[in-house]
């Protein structure tokens, strides 16, 4: 069955998908009016951005490719919210995203918090296709006194390609999934490792998991001004049906600079 409305949707709405955009809104919201009515004189947000260049490898469809992209952070308790830009000659995409932590607790030397995030990200690519995601998270994340953190996301997503040539849009509909483990010493320094269904900016439909490792060294100490870091990831297709193909080799160097 599929729903209609007065205005036209750029992809029709199945009821499953109906139910997800339904939970994502229920879910944003209150969120947006609890942040709005709060008083907020004593949150003090933290915002940085991001300036990072990408080098892709000899691997895959986006092979010996170089990316730039600018990203913005905001994290005011217990919201979250980023916004990404990144180009590479003919391909740019769009990531904004937002997190509202509801319920927190707090236990000796840990802290638990369960939450839900929402994410959009389109990507265009001259002459060929635009892309449209949309992503609703149910999210974990457990932080430790001495640094440690863990990070657990599962979820669904939505997606639409309008392919130029055809004139056509498709659409599917997937399950997500991340797990980030890192620990931050009191010197600033930082070591991390994820496997994720997907990066920053690449969304495949099928599983096709990224394995990222990073460092990175906040100078001036955890409440230091600029952050240099660097990741390795590497990206698979075909994990679990056929040969193990390596689709995505990337080097990520960036620095972050807290406002």
């Amino acid at each position: 069955m599929r729903y209609t409305c007065g205005m036209r949707l750029p992809f029709p709405l199945h009821k499953t998908q109906l139910l997800a955009v339904f939970t994502a809104l229920c879910v944003i919201t209150p969120a947006v009016a609890d942040f709005a009515l709060q008083p907020q004189a004593n949150t003090k947000p933290t915002q940085w951005i991001e300036y990072a260049l990408s080098f892709s490898g000899n691997a895959g469809l986006e092979r010996n490719r170089a990316f730039g992209s600018l990203g913005y952070r905001l994290d005011l308790a217990p919201y979250e919210g980023t916004v990404g830009f990144q180009s590479s000659g003919k391909i740019s995409d769009i990531t904004l995203s937002s997190t509202w932590w509801l319920v927190r607790s707090e236990h000796r030397w840990r802290t638990w918090e369960f939450g839900v995030e929402t994410l959009y990200h389109y990507q265009h690519y001259e002459g060929v296709y635009g892309e449209h995601d949309l992503l609703l998270y149910y999210c974990m994340r457990q932080r430790r006194d001495n640094g440690f953190e863990f990070v657990l996301k599962n979820g669904g997503t939505l997606k639409a390609a309008n392919l130029y040539v055809v004139d056509e849009i498709i659409t599917n509909k997937s399950f997500i999934g991340a797990v980030q483990v890192g620990k931050t010493w009191q010197n600033g320094f930082e070591l991390y490792t994820s496997v994720a269904s997907h990066d920053r900016y690449r969304y495949p439909l099928f599983f096709s998991p990224r394995f990222i490792v990073g460092s990175a060294l906040t100078l001036g100490g955890a409440n230091g001004c600029f952050r240099p870091s660097l990741e390795l990831e590497a990206g698979f297709t075909d994990f679990f049906t056929t040969a193990v193909y390596v689709d995505t080799l990337l080097v990520r160097i960036a620095g972050s600079v807290r406002l």
